[in-house]
């Protein structure tokens, strides 16, 4: 039997050392002997039609799956002496519908123009979690937590709200501050229910050019850089504290009409705290990849026995957005695009732009 130890002040228990034993736990995941393995049952119902010589053709399919005790990696109380767990977490249902649209708008002997539209939705249900659980933690931060709760969508994110009278306006405390609710409430889900792409491919001779739109919609997330901002006054809307003056009432947006005398700094120091200011619509419309290429003419490599083409191009990525609902930061530059990290950005930077060079060698 392997007798366990621990530390506490550089002295090992039991033993001080002396006669400690030489066993202990390592790593920081609470083992888990019952593990059973995720099963998949999933239906997918879909048509595949051509038209025009192929120059027109549309792919859809409806599906429906359910992943039984499905296997998540989650948060745990850090006087455990661990820092996660990973258990089966019941059953989550994803329903939705995929359908891609493309065609050859122009098609001649030397010039092609490709296109195709992607469209895809999810909608997701937590079935049913670990007996016992009511809710499992899949993120957790200082401020807002990320959830799956039956019945609900997979990732929601909880925070607080202002705490409202009975006539909805904003409660005040004694020094006109806004109070938060007592409770964690629903602010949003980390995850799109929609995504969007759009390939034109265009090509004239040996060269070819490729533009890549993409799009996602339906998911929420909460930023702590739009937070911490206010917290520490360096957000623009906190430039109302120029309508402070010591004693007197003045009236900052965020109490939708209400006056007070607080401080701002005291006044903004509150407001950060409460998470429902935070939480943006994360959706998008980027330009996500723009490349250009030329291959080289296949007779070029005739008399070259090991190699039968090659071509050389340039791309660049992440160039911009069309359009975003976040004034300040990168809808995604999220924490992880996993375990509910998804809605949450903590103080990211912008995802960077790329450019390269590609030299493609066929053998």
């Amino acid at each position: 039997m392997i007798a366990l130890n621990y530390q506490i002040n550089s002295n090992k228990v039991p033993g001080n050392g002396g006669d400690a034993a030489n066993a202990q736990i390592d790593g920081g995941t609470i083992p888990n002997k019952n593990l059973k393995p995720s099963l998949n049952e999933s239906i997918e119902v879909g048509v595949d039609l051509k038209f025009f010589n192929n120059r027109l053709g549309l792919d859809a399919a409806w599906y429906r799956s359910r992943a039984n005790n499905q296997i998540v990696r989650v948060n745990t109380s850090t006087t455990s002496g661990y820092q996660n767990a990973i258990i089966n977490a019941g059953a989550i249902q994803n329903s939705g519908v995929e359908i891609s649209l493309y065609a050859d708008p122009i098609r001649t002997a030397d010039f092609k123009w490709t296109t195709r539209l992607n469209y895809a939705y999810n909608q997701n249900e937590v079935i049913s979690l670990t007996e016992g659980v009511s809710q499992l933690n899949l993120f957790n931060t200082s401020s807002v937590n990320i959830v799956a709760r039956p019945g609900e969508a997979y990732g929601q994110i909880m925070g607080y709200k202002y705490k409202r009278n009975e006539d909805g306006s904003i409660a005040l405390d004694d020094n006109r501050r806004p109070v938060r609710s007592d409770e964690r409430h629903v602010l949003g889900n980390a995850y799109h229910k929609t995504m969007l792409g759009w390939i034109n491919s265009f090509t004239y001779k040996n060269w070819r050019a490729t533009f890549v739109l993409d799009g996602k919609f339906g998911g929420e997330l909460y930023s702590n850089t739009e937070a911490s901002s206010y917290s520490n006054g360096k957000n623009k809307a906190t430039l109302q504290r120029d309508l402070y003056t010591e004693g007197e009432t003045w009236y900052p947006k965020e109490l939708e009409g209400l006056g007070t005398t607080s401080t701002p700094m005291e006044l903004y120091g509150r407001i950060a705290s409460i998470d429902e200011n935070f939480v943006y619509d994360a959706s998008y419309l980027a330009v996500q990849e723009i490349n250009l290429a030329y291959s080289f003419p296949k007779q070029m490599f005739d008399n070259i026995s090991f190699m039968r083409g090659a071509s050389v191009g340039v791309f660049a990525r992440n160039l911009g957005y069309v359009w975003r609902n976040t004034d300040n930061i990168d809808p995604q530059a999220v924490y992880s695009i996993s375990n509910g990290g998804a809605g949450v950005e903590l103080g990211s930077l912008s995802l960077p732009r790329n450019y390269g060079l590609n030299l493609n060698i066929k053998f």
